[in-house]
């Protein structure tokens, strides 16, 4: 996964993530993209730009990230 342009990026552990994340931004899947948040509005409000709003859940943390673009690779070994 390569994020291009980001804006905004944020780590939270997985155990305290529900007590710090807004509502919007919980996620029960390990990707998901939102096409409108309040973040995109304020990013979009201070910025005048159009983002992508990702939540990625791993096994021990939770990012989200606003950026321009994800360019997603799969890169298959021998």
């Amino acid at each position: 996964m390569i994020f291009e342009d980001v804006y905004v990026f944020k780590s939270i552990e997985l155990d305290v993530c529900l007590e710090l994340m807004d509502t919007e931004e919980v996620t029960y899947c390990s990707i998901g993209e939102y096409t409108e948040s309040d973040l995109l509005e304020t990013i979009k409000k201070a910025r005048n730009v159009h983002l992508k709003h990702y939540v990625i859940q791993t096994y021990d943390d939770v990012f989200v990230i606003a950026c321009k673009h994800l360019k997603l690779t799969l890169i298959q070994q021998a």
